[in-house]
């Protein structure tokens, strides 16, 4: 399911390198994008290619932020906790991201957790690059 958006990331063929994010996650189900970020997040660790890191946490932050976020089940309110603010001031970006996917783990998808994976991921991206 994440293969497809692997590809995108990893591919040397233009066509297929430049798909956007609505062709590979439009229609997606809730179960289905949570299983994409999963995959995605396991390659970001597993690759040595900077690249791929970046665009992979940018395909994570997008699922969060714009695909999930406005779901009927998703909840409007939720718990962040505080260790993950924290982690994700000092721009611990990795550490504030395995405290909320924790914490999402435990009490589910709230559009607050969401937000703030989505931003942990959107910074964590520009932190490669710099």
């Amino acid at each position: 399911m994440y293969q497809d958006i692997i590809t995108t990331i990893t591919s040397s063929d233009d066509a297929l390198r430049h798909r956007t994010e609505d062709e590979l996650l439009s229609g997606r189900t809730q179960e289905e994008l949570l299983r994409i970020a999963e995959g995605l997040e396991f390659f970001r660790k597993q690759t040595d290619n900077l690249y791929h890191r970046v665009r992979a946490c940018l395909f994570i932050h997008a699922i969060y932020r714009y695909y999930l976020i406005d779901r009927k089940d998703v909840r409007k309110e939720g718990y962040i906790p505080y260790p993950g603010i924290r982690a994700s001031l000092s721009r611990e970006y990795d550490d504030a991201i395995e405290r909320f996917r924790a914490a999402m783990m435990a009490q589910g998808c709230s559009e607050a957790l969401l937000s703030a994976l989505a931003e942990s991921y959107y910074n964590l991206a520009f932190k490669y690059l710099v």
